[in-house]
């Protein structure tokens, strides 16, 4: 292989694995998010 497509390659799975990083982010506050609302809601809801 030319070393040009070997650079390629590893400047691709990069970006990769940054937005797989960024995604699971992002999924992980949407469930933290999610998990503060509802003890929001049954604290509202005792009162």
């Amino acid at each position: 292989m030319d070393k040009k497509w070997i650079k390629a390659i590893g400047l691709l799975a990069t970006i990769i694995t940054f937005g797989a990083s960024f995604a699971t982010d992002w999924v992980n506050d949407r469930k933290m998010e999610e998990k503060i609302n509802e003890g929001i809601k049954e604290a509202l809801a005792k009162n």
